[in-house]
């Protein structure tokens, strides 16, 4: 789950203030469904290009383009003639994390990731219910034609990772069901995606800032959630960097 997640879930419930809960929540299911669709289109080209013309192993989205483009550089390494950390974006506490080269030994770190988000994410929703319930704020289903594309790119920023379907998909014991288990992960995103979005909306209205957890003001509350999510993203960034592999 950790690869799909993105920084972007937390400018959802004001994405939500602008275009109304339920364009939002349409506009969110509408991004996610294109997602799966493409990190799909991704799978099927690389097993037809394995299958019928016999190409090399690919596993990583740099293999797919070099497949289908051939020589042309694909990664913006190719471009420069040396190794520079600032533009890898690699810190050296990073290094180490990012040197284990197969995504079955990143798995623990990556379920742990996953736990602290969700319960981060949690910790929010639920602080959102009990304002909610106190205040109970003015809101709108509908935004303008105006914040339509604001709301679409916001949605698109809260899905990242997409390259990493490929790799995860050539780990995966029984590739027959990564479908399926693909498909079940996104609607579960999906659905989280929409709850953190439209609970932070009920709560705050209009209100609502572009970062969620500046509603939450400073204070212990406020302080964990986002060390639980800066834990996510410091561990989620290994998993990302394993094409490079």
């Amino acid at each position: 789950m950790g690869f799909v997640v993105g920084a972007g879930v937390l400018g959802l419930p004001y994405s939500f203030k602008k275009t109304g809960w339920v364009m939002g929540s349409l506009m969110l299911l509408s991004v996610s469904s294109l997602t799966y669709y493409c990190m799909m289109l991704l799978i099927y080209s690389r097993r037809k290009l394995e299958s019928h013309y016999k190409v090399i192993k690919i596993s990583s989205f740099g293999d797919l383009g070099y497949a289908v483009c051939g020589s042309i550089d694909n990664t913006l390494a190719h471009l420069f003639n040396y190794s520079n950390p600032k533009i890898l974006g690699l810190s050296p506490k990073k290094l180490g994390l990012n040197s284990i080269p197969t995504l079955t030994h990143l798995a623990p770190l990556s379920i742990f990731a996953d736990v602290v988000d969700l319960g981060a994410m949690g910790v929010v929703m639920v602080e959102d219910v009990l304002i909610f319930l106190k205040n109970r704020p003015v809101l709108e289903a509908f935004g303008g034609f105006s914040v339509f594309f604001y709301g679409l790119g916001v949605s698109i920023y809260a899905f990242e990772g997409v390259g990493m379907v490929l790799p995860l998909e050539a780990e995966m014991k029984d590739k027959d069901k990564f479908g399926k288990i693909l498909g079940l992960s996104m609607v579960f995103i999906s659905l989280m995606y929409g709850s953190f979005g439209v609970l932070g909306y009920f709560a705050f209205g209009e209100e609502t800032k572009d970062i969620i957890t500046t509603n939450l003001g400073r204070g212990l509350l406020s302080t964990l959630v986002q060390i639980g999510l800066c834990i996510n993203l410091f561990l989620s960034f290994p998993l990302m960097m394993n094409p490079v592999y």
